[in-house]
Formats: C-alpha cells, structure tokens, sequence
C-alpha cells in the first residue's frame, strides 16, 4: 500500500475510492422482457491508493457484453484487498475451526496496484 501524502496531485495517497455496479440496462427504459440488465458489462471505479488514470477493459458497441481484459467480481475484490494490504492468498478459519480461503477466485487487477 502507498504511504504519505502525495503533494503533486495533491491527494491522501493511502485512501481508496472504491465503487461498482453489477448490471447495466437497455438505454430509453425497460424492455418488453423485464428489467433487461446486462450482468456480463458491470464496471468498477477506484481512485486513491491505486494506479488511476487509466480505463482497463472494453465492451461491445453496446456495452452489453466485454470484448477485452473481462474481470470478474473476486478479481475487483482482490484488488482492494491488495490495495489495503491485505494478503488477498491468506486462509482464515471460518466458526467450525475449518480454513477458508479469503477469496476463492481471482487476483488484483494487474493495470492497478
């Protein structure tokens, strides 16, 4: 994790901004079909503590479905993890005493941390 104050941009270098959404829909409403979200093409915006700057992955012309650089949710996961510092590898003994990966699938997104 980055440490200090970083004076050229004039930001709290060891804050993380975080936000996602999971579905888009069909611009101009609803469709005859119901709510018509587009889970395939969900996106996520970090500022801070990361690499920022940059746009990593595209979608179609339609935003529908990604044509390059697809990441999943545990990868975005593991991207804050790593960017809080922690070992996003680690196993955690869950109440039963049994290990359990702190997350399943996935690393940080390479372009960020």
């Amino acid at each position: 994790m980055k440490s200090g104050f970083d004076a050229n941009n004039n930001r709290i270098a060891t804050t993380l901004v975080a936000g996602s959404s999971w579905a888009l829909g069909t611009w101009g409403g609803l469709s005859l079909a119901g709510r018509d979200h587009w889970p395939d093409a969900s996106f996520a915006l970090f500022a801070g503590a990361v690499r920022t700057g940059q746009v990593v992955g595209q979608t179609d012309s339609r935003a529908e479905r990604p044509v390059s650089r697809a990441y999943s949710a545990p990868s975005v996961i593991g991207t804050v993890y790593h960017a809080l510092g922690i070992d996003y590898r680690q196993t955690l003994n869950d109440f039963a005493g049994r290990p359990m990966q702190l997350l399943d699938d996935g690393e940080p997104i390479s372009e960020l941390p």
